[in-house]
């Protein structure tokens, strides 16, 4: 018989293996923004983490500590990317690139002036 917690860790090892709190670990968990190899069942369960879980919370740790800078080295670097560009990947450190769909961005915001003067059009009628 499998043994779920066997070759898994408690979410206060995945944490400390990840470079975090409990608190973060559980609360990305709980939302829904990991999955986790057994997850909680109800109050007071044991939610277990295998390694491949906790690689993706040091992943998501790695991009929350870097957030605020992240938001800045993107902003300067893009403002250097020619307007015409499609698509632009960005090595934010060994560990970490964006992919930018800049096209798909461009076309969102295209949409949303669109929908913005038809709001404003009907608006005056």
């Amino acid at each position: 018989m499998h043994d779920p917690h066997r070759d898994t860790y408690s979410t206060t090892e995945a944490a400390k293996l990840a470079g975090t709190t409990y608190r973060n670990a559980d609360y990305w968990a709980r939302i829904g923004v990991l999955e986790t190899a057994v997850p909680a069942r109800g109050v007071g369960s044991d939610r277990r983490w295998s390694y491949s879980d906790v690689s993706v919370l040091a992943a998501l740790v790695e991009m929350a500590d870097t957030s605020v800078a992240l938001r800045r080295q993107v902003a300067s670097r893009l403002r250097l990317v020619p307007a015409n560009t499609e698509q632009f990947i960005l090595r934010i450190s060994p560990t970490l690139s964006i992919f930018l769909n800049l096209g798909a961005i461009r076309q969102k915001l295209r949409d949303r002036q669109s929908a913005a003067a038809k709001l404003r059009s009907e608006a005056r009628t």
